[in-house]
């Protein structure tokens, strides 16, 4: 049978000349934590609509006390996020009591134009914190401008704003830099800046560094670097973050992560390390670990999942997550001990819109395909007949425009994280959508 590929924040798709399908899939329903005795001490639920859009998520915790919370999310006509309204849950009453809710905008190209919060305080919703997004010709995010409200003159303040700063031959981001709102004097000044560096062939990302302007000294001053390690199908193999010391000048360790891949690709082990300021050096042996057990008998593409499975934040898994062991680090008998267990349940679920692969599908439709899919780094678009004028939008998971280029036959996509993403490619010729695995 042929498996379709969809997304796990299901984007609405549709396609030239081909007609509305069903899907079956195996969604994620619940996640149950489990103490070493057994005892459940927590439980993730999640709902979807028939689109296959994630339209709830629970969280109860039971020990050491019972609290909740849930969130509720609604989608526009494009499949795109609107609104997201969490709730609290009230052990009082045992309601759900509304705490806060975000909504968004899109402009005519479907780049989030506008994120906006508000809080619920005695009985009403009270505005929070505003962030309006501008984009370059090429659909990039180039700035971003943050303001929070102001109960006492009921007017949007300045807070922050961002710039965006991208390679001019690889579409990467290269560079953030922050400016900071200076009420006393009322003006922006440089605040923060965050780069990016990557390999020589731009496709993997090496390491990052953050900085902070130094205003007395008029000096830009270290903060933050992280750095990454990948193998041979550029899975992130090691994730190391230093902070740095100015009363040393040097660079010092603050946590390292490492990631284990089995013979199926399935990220079955991840490691967190501790540095030693005494010995100069992560440590040897894990604070803590988290082992996954996979079925093997359905593949990524055929489960339907919310954005956070526990076991990796990248989704980097290739098979049915059944379930994960914590373990722990005990310095008294010197090695891991089992903390944790948890299991993961699915339903069947048929869900609306035929999603192809992108590669054979595609090929069927129009004279155009994208390969290779699965990609790690670079992006093929490939016409049948001479190159025609054409742009191409990649969305992420929650339906986020992330990329936009026009009439680029590669494309590179080795900073994106580990997961789904959908594409829609728009010509004079055709118009067609799918979906495309960034491993």
């Amino acid at each position: 049978m042929k498996k379709i590929t969809f997304l796990a924040s299901f984007i609405s798709l549709s396609f030239v000349g081909v007609t509305n399908a069903q899907t079956d899939v195996q969604a994620l329903t619940q996640i149950e934590f489990f103490d070493t005795l057994g005892t459940t001490t927590q439980i993730k639920t999640f709902e979807y609509n028939n689109d296959g859009n994630q339209t709830r998520k629970e969280l109860m915790n039971f020990i050491p006390n019972t609290y909740g919370t849930k969130d509720t999310l609604t989608y526009n006509g494009s499949g795109l996020l609107s609104s997201k309204m969490s709730f609290n849950y009230n052990t009082t009453t045992t309601e759900w009591d509304s705490s806060y809710i975000e909504n968004y905008t899109y402009d005519a190209n479907d780049n989030v134009l506008e994120y906006a919060t508000q809080y619920y305080n005695s009985g009403a919703w009270v505005s929070s914190i505003k962030e309006t997004y501008t984009y370059n010709q090429d659909n990039q995010k180039e700035l971003k401008i943050r303001n929070y409200y102001n109960i006492g003159t009921a007017t949007w303040d300045s807070l922050l704003k961002v710039h965006y700063i991208y390679d001019a031959n690889s579409s990467l981001i290269t560079q953030e830099v922050t400016d900071q709102w200076d009420n006393a004097n009322s003006l922006f000044y440089v605040g923060f800046k965050k780069n990016y560096y990557y390999d020589n062939s731009f496709s993997v990302l090496d390491s990052t560094k953050s900085e902070y302007y130094d205003l007395a000294n008029s000096v830009w001053v270290n903060s933050q670097r992280n750095s990454f390690s990948y193998d041979a199908n550029d899975r992130k193999t090691n994730s190391e973050t230093y902070y740095w010391s100015s009363g040393n000048s040097a660079w010092a360790g603050s946590g390292k992560t490492t990631y284990d891949y089995n013979s199926d690709g399935n990220l079955y082990l991840k490691q967190n390390f501790q540095y030693s300021s005494v010995n100069q050096a992560f440590n040897s042996y894990p604070s803590d670990s988290i082992v996954g057990v996979f079925d093997n008998n359905y593949a990524r593409e055929e489960l339907l999942i919310p954005n956070e499975i526990l076991i990796n934040d990248a989704n980097s898994f290739v098979h049915k997550l059944d379930t994960a062991h914590r373990y722990g680090y005990n310095s008294t008998i010197l090695a891991l001990e089992r903390k944790q267990d948890i299991v993961y349940t699915y339903t069947a679920k048929t869900i609306a819109g035929s999603v192809p692969t992108g590669v054979e599908d595609a090929k069927e439709i129009v004279s155009v395909k994208l390969y290779p899919n699965p990609a790690s780094d670079i992006l093929n678009i490939k016409w049948s007949n001479n190159n025609p004028e054409f742009t191409i939008n990649i969305y992420n998971e929650v339906g986020q425009k992330v990329i936009s280029v026009k009439n680029q036959n590669l494309i590179n996509i080795s900073n994106f994280k580990t997961g789904f993403y959908s594409y829609n490619i728009v010509s004079k010729e055709a118009s067609l959508s799918g979906v495309i695995i960034k491993k």
